[in-house]
């Protein structure tokens, strides 16, 4: 699960950057964060994945 949130935060990262090295999408604004509730998950994900291991 924590591989699935992670690998989608990087596909928000890499799309946001690709779509800001355009100019027509440009006009939709800079590039977007990713979005709090997302990051929270992973966040959440990722403390709960290093408690199991610990």
């Amino acid at each position: 699960m924590t591989a699935a949130v992670a690998n989608t935060a990087q596909l928000w990262q890499d799309t946001e950057q690709a779509r800001y090295r355009r100019a027509y999408p440009r006009l939709l604004g800079d590039p977007q964060p990713l979005p709090p509730r997302w990051l929270a998950r992973l966040r959440e994900a990722v403390a709960s994945k290093s408690s199991i291991s610990a």
